[in-house]
């Protein structure tokens, strides 16, 4: 695995010199301000993506590509919610790869990165909401 992905404009980045941001003003505001809600959330997204994340790599695998796409969609969902980018754009990336498919194969690498980008999201969501809910 390396840890670069290539842009829609083809520049390839590093993914470890991107910072993972979330928006939980904005989170807030999907929710109707209602912290507790917020926080439940919060909690199953924490809870529920790593285990999501686990089933895209072995769909990966696989070479399952509804499967993959799926769950890419799945993920982009979760992570939209919070505001969490880059991993909504690496979900978006792999979920139109996978439904654009012609050779029904969908790059590991991406999925690794998408993975990666997850677990940095999920460490910045547990520390954002000890300091803000």
């Amino acid at each position: 695995m390396t840890s670069d992905r290539e842009t829609s404009d083809g520049e390839i980045v590093d993914v470890h010199d991107e910072a993972i941001t979330l928006d939980l003003g904005q989170a807030r505001q999907n929710f109707g301000c209602d912290e507790s809600l917020l926080q439940e959330i919060a909690t199953v997204f924490i809870e529920d993506v790593p285990q999501i994340a686990t089933e895209l790599q072995e769909a990966c695998s696989r070479n399952d590509v509804p499967t993959v796409c799926r769950l890419a969609h799945s993920l982009k969902g979760l992570c939209a919610t919070f505001g969490a980018e880059p991993a909504r754009t690496y979900a978006q990336h792999i979920e139109h790869e996978a439904a654009s498919s012609s050779r029904a194969v969908v790059s590991h690498e991406r999925v690794q990165i998408l993975v990666h980008s997850l677990e940095q999201t999920i460490q910045t969501l547990r520390s954002e909401l000890r300091t803000s809910i």
